[in-house]
């Protein structure tokens, strides 16, 4: 299924490519969102905090705050590569977004056991979902950029 939305994302991403009008709508919009600098390494922030403050709930909160981080990347992201004007994006998007609810509500019903590490288990698995669209993010703007 996961290898079906990313070539399905993949598909549509070449369709939009190919598309002139799509190309145009999307120049214009690089401009400002390429003006700001990528994210650092948000493991590297992330292994600083989990080292400085060990144990089961300071590193759920770790990982909270780097998701944090994470979330505005992919917003900054997301509008770098033409945002809501972008139907494609738009769509693989509001995929993106039902998947991340998705897994929320399952982490939430699946892992609740209070003064467990589901805390942590949950933490740390909305970390990665926001970590992965990020990088996922990162390379069609890296390709859009090698190509224009």
């Amino acid at each position: 299924m996961f290898k079906i939305y990313f070539w399905f994302v993949l598909c549509l991403w070449g369709a939009s490519e190919l598309n002139p009008v799509m190309a145009t709508v999307l120049t214009p919009a690089l401009a400002p969102a390429l003006d700001m600098p990528p994210l650092e390494n948000p493991d590297k922030a992330l292994l600083l905090c989990l080292q400085t403050y060990p144990g089961t709930s300071s590193e759920a909160q770790c990982y909270r705050s780097q998701t944090l981080v994470l979330e505005k990347e992919v917003e900054r992201l997301y509008q770098a590569l033409g945002g809501d004007r972008n139907v494609a994006l738009k769509h693989s998007h509001l995929l993106w977004q039902n998947y991340l609810s998705s897994e929320r509500l399952y982490l939430e019903k699946a892992f609740f056991v209070a003064g467990s590490q589901s805390e942590w288990l949950k933490a740390r698995a909305t970390y990665l979902l926001f970590k992965s669209r990020a990088v996922a993010l990162q390379h069609y703007l890296d390709y859009l950029n090698a190509h224009q």
